[in-house]
């Protein structure tokens, strides 16, 4: 739907009449419909019609954060995820229909896509499944206490025991039964609204304006959540089975590796022969319309979002959380060949061990410790040897008086060093070279004092967690380690083998989350690189000219 420069959409109801169950009416203008390969012209908008988007959409987005921050409250609008879906993809309906097209326009497309990003992902991991199954029982029961109330009372005598455990047992088996189906739904819609959004990041990051309701409705074929989205699939799309080895074999489980959203999978292209989901803005800025920068916080988001949803998922579905792995660490030592041939000959020895490495022809030469120096004597380095030996060995009391040192000896001669040192040697060995260290010496007293003042200080510190509950010291959780312990690449594939096939399902569809986006930022990054590489061989080629220029200059002169 053109708005023609402006944000006021003539019927928003018609977009989104589908969620309702209702048919969605004809389109006033379906003639005026481009070509599937033609371009769109819209109107760069005004100042004062960017004014009041900006005034819709922060208005919109604060009853969005003011319905989140409430949910538990019953007076919410947004207690379960179902509702806060639908806000979202009323708003994103809206900024479906703001054209890339201007610099101002454009700028507020992409911030508040950006926001919006960030919210959704991070409010759909404020949910939890069971609020909608809760609601949907509280609702039941408010039905059939009315119905209740207009049926007439029968004898409890008329039916008996058996038929009463009967009507139970169906009753908890279609009991669970809607909780899977609830359930489903609810992940179903997830994966909805983030292909939606997925499409129109595509869309912008490419300069072209996205047809909001074949974007949906695409959306809604890929992730079915009800039999009415299933029915409306095309036939030419194949159907595939689920395959447990297919999952396995594109590492789904953990949805780290696949950054650039390119995955092995057998989804075919679009067809180019029926209409496309988003044409080129004629006079646009094409490929250029997000810079450098909100596409670096834009792939951020997207890897980040993916995997909280992922994990999201698998809480909700009770499934164990995904495997931490890092794209750099290292396979252990015996995971790698290397490493289980090092392993097998430590344990059995080579008794024979090959000296192929040593020549026979080799002979090894003793090296004189003597040191023939002009001017060098024996005796005089054993005299200075003992001199600094003495003088290292010589315990300081920094509490004794200088005058001590003064006191004559017996014969008046010095004191005999190996006994000064016996005397006064501590429990920490004292000895040192010529060109050795002097280390500390510490005596019984200062051991104690230290000692003490650790002991002091652990006190202190208890007593201090003791007054804090915040700063106990919390023990160690075995389930918690267990749960973030790293695994290595050669135990994914078989490590959630055993999930039943709906969690598989599941894994598949979150894995590939936001794939459009990554893609669309892979392949403009990869257009860009020849593009850096060739300004920089003509500035390498300005460069060489300028220089030989100015050699020439300076050969003249």
């Amino acid at each position: 739907m053109q708005s023609n420069g402006g944000f006021i959409i003539d019927d928003l109801s018609a977009v989104f009449a589908a969620d309702a169950g209702q048919p969605a009416p004809p389109t006033p203008h379906a003639e005026d419909r481009p070509a599937p390969d033609a371009v769109a012209t819209p109107k760069a908008l005004t100042p004062k019609q960017e004014a009041k988007l900006r005034s819709y959409l922060d208005g919109a987005l604060e009853d969005i954060t003011r319905g989140y921050r409430k949910r538990f409250d019953p007076s919410s609008h947004l207690r379960t995820l179902t509702a806060y879906l639908d806000a979202w993809l009323r708003l994103l309906g809206v900024l479906a229909h703001v054209p890339p097209y201007g610099g101002g326009s454009t700028n507020l497309l992409v911030s508040y896509l950006l926001r919006c990003s960030t919210d959704i992902c991070d409010g759909i991991a404020g949910y939890s499944l069971a609020m909608e199954i809760d609601a949907h029982r509280r609702q039941s029961k408010r039905q059939s206490r009315k119905e209740a109330d207009h049926l007439e009372e029968e004898a409890s005598g008329r039916s008996g025991s058996e038929d009463r455990d009967g009507e139970d047992s169906d009753d908890e088996e279609e009991e669970r039964r809607l909780q899977a189906l609830l359930c489903s739904k609810q992940l179903s819609l997830v994966l909805q609204t983030i292909d939606l959004l997925d499409r129109i990041w595509a869309a912008v990051l490419r300069g072209n304006l996205i047809d909001l309701p074949l974007a949906l409705s695409n959306a809604k074929q890929a992730h079915p959540a009800t039999p009415t989205d299933a029915s409306v699939e095309t036939t030419d799309r194949p159907t595939q089975a689920y395959d447990p080895r297919r999952i396995h074999s594109t590492s789904s489980l953990v949805p780290s590796p696949a950054v650039d959203g390119r995955f092995v999978s057998g989804a075919s292209a679009s067809s180019s022969s029926g209409p496309r989901e988003s044409l080129p803005v004629h006079g646009g800025r094409g490929p250029k319309t997000v810079g450098v920068t909100d596409q670096v916080r834009l792939r951020n988001i997207a890897v980040s979002s993916r995997d909280k949803l992922f994990a999201w998922m698998r809480t909700e579905m009770d499934a164990p959380p995904p495997p931490i792995m890092e794209e750099n660490e290292q396979e252990p030592d015996n995971n790698t060949i290397e490493g289980a041939l090092g392993a097998r000959q430590a344990r059995h020895p080579d008794p024979n061990p090959d000296d192929d490495d040593e020549d026979p022809d080799m002979e090894d030469v003793a090296i004189d410790a003597q040191v023939d120096e002009e001017g060098y004597d024996v005796a005089d380095d054993t005299e200075e040897h003992k001199h600094y030996q003495d003088l290292f060995e010589r315990k300081l009391d920094p509490d004794a008086d200088d005058d001590d040192d003064d006191e004559p000896t017996v014969g008046g001669g010095r004191p005999d060093s190996e006994s000064n040192a016996d005397a006064t040697r501590t429990d920490q060995d004292l000895g040192a070279s010529v060109l050795g260290m002097v280390e500390a010496v510490t005596t019984h007293a200062h051991q104690d004092k230290r000692k003490r003042d650790t002991e002091d200080g652990a006190e202190a510190s208890e007593a201090r967690a003791d007054g804090l509950p915040g700063k106990r010291p919390r023990a160690a959780d075995s389930d918690t380690d267990e749960a973030d312990a790293k695994m290595s690449r050669s135990e994914l594939g078989s490590i959630h083998a055993a999930l039943p096939e709906a969690i598989g399902r599941w894994d598949l569809a979150f894995t590939r989350l936001f794939s459009r986006t990554l893609r669309t930022l892979s392949d403009l990054g990869e257009a860009a690189r020849p593009k850096a590489s060739k300004r920089d061989f003509a500035t390498t080629l300005t460069g060489i000219s300028g220089a030989d220029d100015n050699g020439i200059a300076d050969d003249l002169a």
